[in-house]
This record gives C-alpha cells, structure tokens and sequence, in this order.
C-alpha cells in the first residue's frame, strides 16, 4: 500500500469501540488516503456493515509537527499584521513568535544573497519586501564585518537569524547636544554633532532562529560577525528605515542614509564602491559643524 503510511495502531478502548489511529507522512498522503477510491474509502466501505449507523462515530486529524512558515508565508503574515507609522504600533511579542517559526531554506533566500565584490569585508543590504508600513531586508555578512552603532529613527527592528552566528551588541540611549537635535529638525539628514558616552548594555549571540528586537526608547546596538563564516540576517524595519544616526565611539553623532544593494533580488545600479553599508554621512557638514 504505497499511501505514506508510518504507523498504524489499534485500541480497543471499551467493549463495542474500536479506534484507528495512522500515522502519515504528510497532510497530501492522509488525503490521497481518504480520496473516492483510496486505501481510507475502501476501509471505511468494508466496515460499514459492521458499524452503527454505517460511519465512524468519531474522527479527527491533527499534526505532530509544528507550525512553521516558508518565506512567503511569513510574507503574508507580516503583510497582514505589521502596520503603522511608529514602533509603538506593533505587536512585537506576536511578531517576534511568527519571525522564529520561519524555517529557512537557502533555495528560498538565494536570490536575495548580493556581496560587495570590490570589498570583501562589507555587509550588504537586500530588499526582499517592502510596503507603506515596513521593510524587509536580507543582510549579508562577510567574515568578521560589522556594522556603526545606530538608531532606528522612529522604526521597530527585527533582526532574525538565518543563518551563521552574529554577535548583536545593545548600547543605552545617550544623552544629544541640543545643538544636533536643533540641527536634526532642520536638516534630518545632514545634522552633526555631540552624544554623551556609549554604555553597552548586553551582547547577544545570535544563532539559527533567534530573535533580537530594538527601538529608539530600549537601546542603540550594533551587528557584528566574529566568526570565519558568512552569515545571513532577515531584519524588519516597522516602518522602513530611511535615515538612522550613526554613534561614534569618540561622541560624534551624524545622520546616515541607509544605502540599498539589491531589490526583490535585482541589483540597484547604485551601490558602488565606494557606498558605505553604513550609509551616506555627510563630511563636509560635520566638519563644519565641528569648525563653527
């Protein structure tokens, strides 16, 4: 009987009951099985004679695997449940749940895997999906490259690990001269100056499905990989990042743009080499700003 049976059991639980329990493969086999024609009809008619009312007093089927998404089941998840316009909208428990029941197929996220050639060393950033509410992005990381400590702007990050390991560093909130935050609003994308001092607050090592949140009131971080392998990250930006500050280790502040390698696994055209993973800063106004 070629019908992806594993296992068959019979109990007898009390006189004039009998219960079937088979075991399938997969949801199809136990379908072909019950089909008009298949193993499971033919039973059911052979035994009907035998049995009260001619059918099954009972009968029910179930999974003994958990649920887990392909990529584009977690597409439609996250399409249907991430919306708004600030981290405060989202549901980051749920979210975080739904991330971790991806399991992750290198054919499905293969097309999104573009590395720098001109510099082996940088991290690159691959649009799988985007929308009005966020942007989902595959990073790719060479071996030990890192990226700036950075902000989120007014976005929610999910950061999920597909594959390698990756060491996520949070950093506190530091205090901003008010000179950058004046600048800030009247230039969001070219303001310079001052933080106070970095505190890091915990480091994280990433493997296989684990799942790192961040936000502009929990902490600041950065994405390293210490290995010799490459490593592969899905991060969720609610809504899409457009901008972040980038922190200095010597107390500098600017605003970075975030630059774009690829989209739905085509090549932007503008990323270069001389693009910047971390994003575009602008020099010439920081060292303006330093000078006045």
């Amino acid at each position: 009987m070629e019908a992806g049976i594993t296992d068959v059991r019979v109990a007898h639980p009390q006189c004039g009951e009998i219960n079937f329990i088979i075991t399938f493969l997969t949801k199809c086999d136990l379908e072909k099985f019950n089909k008009t024609g298949g193993p499971g009809y033919i039973i059911f008619q052979s035994l009907a004679p035998l049995v009260d009312g001619g059918k099954p007093k009972y009968e029910s089927s179930g999974t003994l695997m958990p649920a887990v998404h392909t990529l584009a089941s977690l597409l439609d998840y996250l399409k249907d449940n991430v919306k708004g316009t600030c981290y405060g909208d989202h549901d980051v428990a749920a979210i975080k749940c739904e991330l971790k029941n991806w399991f992750s197929r290198r054919q499905e996220f293969e097309k999104y895997v573009h590395w720098d050639s001109s510099n082996p060393k940088k991290y690159t950033r691959n649009v799988i999906f985007k929308n009005e509410h966020m942007d989902v992005l595959l990073m790719c990381w060479p071996p030990h490259s890192k990226s700036a400590i950075h902000d989120h702007d007014a976005s929610s990050c999910f950061v999920l690990q597909v594959e390698g390991t990756i060491h996520e560093v949070q950093y506190a909130i530091p205090a901003l001269d008010k000179t950058f935050l004046a600048r800030e609003m009247k230039d969001p994308t070219g303001a310079v100056g001052r933080c106070g001092a970095l505190r890091e607050l915990s480091t994280t090592v990433m493997r296989t499905g684990n799942v790192q949140y961040a936000n502009n009131e929990l902490a600041l971080h950065r994405v390293e990989n210490r290995s010799d392998e490459p490593a592969f990250t899905l991060h969720v930006y609610a809504p899409g990042l457009r901008k972040m500050r980038i922190f200095h280790e010597d107390g500098r502040v600017t605003i970075a743009a975030t630059p774009i390698m690829s989209e739905q696994g085509e090549k932007t055209g503008l990323w270069t080499k001389d693009t910047d993973p971390d994003g575009v800063i602008d020099i010439k106004a920081w060292n303006l700003g330093r000078d006045n």
